[in-house]
């Protein structure tokens, strides 16, 4: 069951974050130490972004957002960086 149980928490985050991270977090039973590293951070806000969902509808929305978040995470993970996702709405 162990086994079972660390292939889940693998599964689970190594959607968000890099396999060296995962493994770290099992390795150390969720604990990671602190590190202090230069990043850069990418903040990107879709333009016009309501309106296109009012025009395309929720399904072909998500569609749109899948490709995109691929396109990026793709680039990003080229890079060993990490994706975080935040949809913050305004009304």
């Amino acid at each position: 069951e162990a086994v079972h149980d660390k292939n889940a928490v693998a599964g689970l985050f190594s959607q968000f974050v890099p396999d060296s991270v995962v493994k770290s977090l099992i390795a150390d039973r969720g604990l990671l130490a602190p590190v202090r590293r230069e990043a850069t951070v990418l903040v990107t806000d879709l333009t016009g972004f309501t309106s296109l969902t009012e025009r395309l509808g929720p399904e072909r929305i998500f569609q749109v957002l899948d490709a995109y978040f691929d396109a990026a995470a793709e680039i990003i993970g080229r890079y060993k960086g990490v994706v975080i996702l935040d949809i913050i709405c305004s009304g």
